[in-house]
This record gives structure tokens, C-alpha cells and sequence, in this order.
């Protein structure tokens, strides 16, 4: 099957609204005029979303005495760099399904790679003194969003793919989908977000994840987030197929202007948050 960026299109229009909500929300709060009653009408635009920032708004993550009962109060009291944070777990619990069928694993444990990803390159963007953690954050959170993509478009009535058959038989994930979709996952996310108006940085990102150093226009946040992935598998999360794409590589942390030896306090730092924040969302 070849997929072209009209099948992209089409798939994506049929998947969850939030994404694009909260594509919305990070160029909102780049502008420091923004006022609470804007990000406010963003996120009711998805009332299952508004829900859930309030939910978590309330949970063990921020100890409140006592709960919010309304979206302004939740945005008024935790701020706004919380509330994007909200904004994209609650957006990516709605992206990933109960199963991603196509790879044989749970929606879940998607998510969890996903926050974990997400986690780390927040931590190393920090650790570079860099202005905009928030990019940092979405690109880790919405990297795999093109396996969503994948999984629906086999799902489509007259296809018959058979599943990824797992690393013993397709050690390299992306060969696999490129062999079955004409692109990898990545490749399919990028286009996705582009659709969904995300910044090109963010985009490109995720699209040279598993190979940071070959493609010319790829991003210093692609060396990132492939040292990210070696985090998150250093804390037994990552997903089939991908263990491979994670060397640590001296030419990966220097692309990334990443010192070696943060990563591995971020692996310790990331392992301690993830626990947390899952402990929260389980809660709230």
C-alpha cells in the first residue's frame, strides 16, 4: 500500500480534535498578550478535554485543599505552562486507542512512552538553558502519532495487512512500515502535523526521530528526541521495533548540544516524574 498525504488527510480529519486543539494552544501562548479567557474557549472546544484538565487539575499533582469545579478556576490556579502540559496529556489519552492492533500493543503503553519521551526532552531542553521547553514537550508526547495514523488506515475495509511481526523478525521498525506503507510512522506523523499546523521545528523533529544525522534540514530537536529515546529505553519503555534506532552516540548528544553525562541524570530524573504523573492521571 502506498500512502500519499491525501490518505493522510482523510484519516486524520476522522481522528480525535484535540491535537489540533492543542496545536492551537501552543501558538496562543506564544504571545504574551494572551489572557485566561482565550485558552479558556480553546479547550472548551472539546468538552471531554475541559473534563479532564479539571480532573487533573484537582489531582495529587498539585495538592490543592480544594477542588477546582470549573475550567477557569483550574487554568487561574495551576498557570498556564501547567495547563499546556494538561492540555497534551489529556489530548494524547484521546489520540491512542485502547489498542494499536497494526503493532501488536496496548494504547496505553503507547501513551506511557509517549509522556516519558516527552518528560525527558523537557528535561534536556532544560539542561540546555533552552527558551521554549514547550516545543520540547510536544514533540516527545506526539511522536508516535503517526502509529495511530497506520493502524487506522489497515483497519480500512478490502485492506489485509498483516501485523508488524515483532523485533526477532523486523529488528528496524521503520523499515517494516516502509516496506508496507510506502513511508515510516514518523514520516506519516510529520505530514499529519502539518495538517494539524504544528510548527515546522516540531514537525521535522519527529519526522528524522530514528536518524537524526542523515537528513539535511533535520533539527537540532531531532538529535534530541533520539537521545530521549535512549532514555525512555533505558527505563524499559520502549516500544517493538524501535530499541534499535536508540545507540548512544557521541554524534547524536553533540548534534543535540547534549552533555553525555546529563543524560544519564535524566534517566533518573524522568524514571521518578513518570511515576508520578501516572499515579495522577490514574487517580484523577
Amino acid at each position: 500500500m502506498k500512502v500519499g498525504k491525501p490518505d493522510i488527510i482523510r484519516v486524520g480529519q476522522q481522528l480525535p480534535a484535540s491535537p489540533r486543539i492543542f496545536s492551537r494552544l501552543a501558538a496562543v501562548l506564544k504571545d504574551l498578550n494572551t489572557g485566561v479567557d482565550q485558552v479558556v474557549g480553546l479547550v472548551k472546544m472539546d468538552p471531554g478535554m475541559s473534563a479532564q484538565v479539571i480532573r487533573l487539575s484537582n489531582s495529587v499533582l498539585f495538592g490543592f485543599a480544594e477542588p477546582s469545579t470549573s475550567l477557569e478556576e483550574s487554568i487561574n490556579r495551576v498557570g498556564f505552562r501547567e495547563v499546556y502540559r494538561l492540555v497534551g496529556l489529556a489530548a494524547t489519552n484521546q489520540l491512542f486507542p485502547k489498542e494499536l492492533t497494526l503493532y501488536g500493543v496496548r494504547g496505553d503503553l503507547v501513551w506511557e512512552n509517549s509522556l516519558a519521551s516527552a518528560l525527558a526532552m523537557e528535561r534536556l531542553a532544560r539542561s540546555q538553558g533552552a527558551e521554549d521547553e514547550q516545543a520540547a514537550y510536544t514533540i516527545g508526547l506526539l511522536r508516535s502519532a503517526g502509529k495511530v495514523l497506520f493502524t487506522r488506515l489497515a483497519a480500512q475495509p478490502g485492506l489485509k495487512i498483516s501485523p508488524y511481526p515483532g523485533a526477532e523478525m523486523e529488528p528496524h521498525l521503520g523499515d517494516w512500515e516502509r516496506g508496507v506503507f510506502g513511508m515510516d510512522s514518523p514520516e506519516a506523523a510529520c505530514e499529519l502535523m502539518e495538517h494539524w499546523k504544528f510548527d515546522p521545528t516540531i514537525r521535522l523533529a519527529i519526522r528524522s526521530q530514528y536518524d537524526p544525522l542523515v537528513a539535511a534540514d533535520a533539527p537540532r530537536e531531532a538529535a534530541m528526541l533520539n537521545c530521549a529515546g535512549w532514555v525512555v529505553h533505558q527505563l524499559g519503555k520502549s516500544l517493538p521495533g524501535e530499541a534499535a534506532y536508540w545507540r548512544r552516540d557521541p554524534a547524536k548528544c553533540e548534534r543535540a548540544a547534549i552533555l553525555p553525562d546529563v543524560l544519564d541524570a535524566v534517566v533518573e530524573e524522568v524514571g521518578a516524574e513518570l511515576s508520578v504523573l501516572k499515579s495522577a492521571v490514574s487517580l484523577a
